[in-house]
């Protein structure tokens, strides 16, 4: 992502062109957490690998491919107005990110690429969540012209539903046990 240098001789006209280019600063810093989140999770399985083959390779390789092109994806919704075409073109590459990964753990799971001791959440039995947040992202798309910005929201709270829903349920649970 290009980001603007403020100008300004003054500390006044500095302010004022770092404010002028604020939408700029913020989609810089989401596209970094955003990447940051997906190394994160990246980190986490790679650690446990005893070695790799071609398909997994292939796979990372498409899966670095969405990473590279995320901060210029995160330029099209920033620039020019946010439509559905922006808006789904960013939550395509996202869902394709977490579907790559979710194939790359089932196959370092299937093909034995994982050290002895690896965690169960690291063998492949993390798909569901990845494909519960790739839904967040999917659906959103079509939800975009009725929802509009607010399609935002589905991409943190889809991947939470079960969560969400086994904290209802507690609450419930108790309030009845409680009455």
């Amino acid at each position: 992502i290009e980001l603007p240098v403020p100008d300004g001789r003054t500390t006044r006209e500095l302010l004022a062109s770092l404010a002028a280019n604020s939408l700029a600063y913020l989609t810089f810093v989401i596209s970094f957490m955003v990447i940051g989140a997906h190394w994160r999770a990246h980190h986490r399985v790679f650690r446990y690998l005893g070695r790799v083959d071609r398909m997994f390779v292939q796979l990372n390789f498409a899966w670095l491919l969405i990473i590279i092109a995320t901060p210029f994806l995160t330029e099209i919704i920033r620039d020019g107005e946010l439509d559905v075409g922006r808006f789904g073109l960013y939550a395509l590459a996202q869902a394709l990110l977490l579907i790559i990964f979710g194939l790359m753990q089932t196959v370092a799971g299937r093909r034995g690429l994982f050290v002895p001791g690896t965690p169960p959440e690291i063998l492949g039995h993390g798909w569901p969540h990845q494909v519960l947040s790739a839904g967040g992202f999917l659906v959103s798309i079509p939800l975009y012209p009725v929802l509009g910005p607010w399609a935002f929201a589905l991409w943190a709270l889809v991947p939470n539903l079960p969560h969400l829903a086994s904290a209802v349920g507690r609450r419930t649970r108790r309030r009845s046990a409680g009455a």
